[in-house]
């Protein structure tokens, strides 16, 4: 997370790394946010807050009716996601396996250019 924040950074995008931030924090970082880019892992599905935050995200990106949130996948499948997640299910994301470089091309060809993320990972 902290190599991919460094590598966005240097690309002129402003990043919030969240690390247990206080709910008043984590509320303004949600609203004011153009994107949020989510590493969903094994560790994250056991984080009581990170599970909270990501619940904040869906119902945002529901209640706006925009796609908002870009998930990386580490270190999971398709099964551990939609057992814990099914709404994550239904959007683009990227496995972390393809590299921090690829990963920073895609976001930026989402972000500047609006195109689709290259692969749909979820396909149960």
């Amino acid at each position: 997370a902290k190599t991919l924040s460094e590598k966005l950074k240097d690309c002129d995008y402003r990043v919030k790394l969240d690390t247990k931030s206080k709910p008043s924090s984590c509320a303004e970082a949600i609203n004011s946010a153009k994107y949020a880019i989510v590493i969903l892992s094994p560790a994250f599905f056991q984080d009581e807050h990170a599970m909270g935050v990501l619940e904040r995200l869906i119902c945002r990106q529901l209640n706006r009716g925009e796609r908002f949130i870009l998930p990386l996948w580490h270190e999971v499948d398709e099964r551990q996601v939609f057992k814990c997640w099914p709404q994550m299910c239904d959007i683009f994301g990227l496995k972390t396996s393809i590299g921090v470089p690829a990963i920073v091309r895609e976001f930026r060809n989402k972000i500047i250019h609006g195109t689709q993320m290259c692969s749909r990972v979820c396909q149960v």
